[in-house]
């Protein structure tokens, strides 16, 4: 019975050991991926983004098609 307890206990503190170790990586994988996410221009920022509308790009299509015939 000593020895089954000694056992468990030892499994129990090696889970204990386990699990705070993969809060750590976590952790520092998010510390990463916050790092980076600030470094790195933001994707979201369409203002630099150029922009044809629908219309005019048809109308062109429709010009330069005219023009080749």
């Amino acid at each position: 019975m000593l020895f089954r307890s000694a056992r468990n206990y030892r499994f129990k503190k090696r889970i204990l050991e386990l699990e705070n170790e993969m809060v750590q990586n976590h952790a520092e994988i998010l510390s990463l991926v916050q790092n980076r996410s600030r470094r790195e221009p933001s994707s979201n920022n369409i203002s630099n983004a150029p922009v044809i509308t629908l219309n005019s790009s048809s109308n062109r299509l429709q010009e330069n098609l005219g023009n080749a015939k």
